[in-house]
């Protein structure tokens, strides 16, 4: 079945038409219309909605309520979810690092805001694109590199000298 969706010079953008279809097929698949109030579900009632049904199985469920309480929902709670933009993330993440939060830290809290959407979809509230598709993770470097003083280095072969030859040979 066709159906107009509009032109780009009308404001119609690529991810409405994504979106209209997503419905349409949704609708076709379950045989149930959509419920058009899930356009003005905004990220904090997800987030409301994921805390009460998913974090508390989780083993890291109040670093997760702080990371949403600290920084996700003061940015993003009074938004509606389907007006978050890939390059509201961005934005979102160059200001997390300008705060100083390490690059891990920022990839867990896009983590977070990709977790809740995905749930919001899998539980039939949210009908619409996922903006941390449009992103890129920041890239994380978590070797830790650190050499033994001149120090340590000595204690070390002392010990290994009285426990085992053979290891103090190897490791020398």
């Amino acid at each position: 079945i066709w159906e107009k969706v509009g032109w780009f010079s009308e404001g119609i953008r690529h991810a409405t038409a994504v979106e209209m279809r997503r419905e349409r097929m949704h609708e076709k698949d379950t045989g149930q219309p959509i419920d058009r109030k899930t356009r003005k579900l905004t990220f904090r009632q997800a987030y409301t909605e994921f805390e009460k049904t998913h974090l508390p199985g989780l083993k890291e469920r109040k670093t997760v309520m702080h990371w949403a309480n600290e920084y996700v929902l003061p940015v993003f709670g009074n938004k509606a979810m389907n007006a978050i933009t890939g390059l509201d993330l961005d934005r979102f993440k160059a200001s997390m690092t300008e705060k100083g939060l390490s690059p891990q830290t920022i990839k867990h809290l896009l983590g977070l805001i990709r977790r809740v959407y995905r749930k919001a979809t899998a539980w039939g509230l949210y009908f619409g694109p996922i903006p941390t598709m449009a992103i890129t993770m920041p890239k994380v470097d978590a070797a830790r590199l650190r050499w033994l003083t001149p120090e340590e280095a000595k204690e070390m072969l002392d010990w290994l000298w009285v426990q085992s030859l053979l290891w103090h040979d190897i490791v020398l």
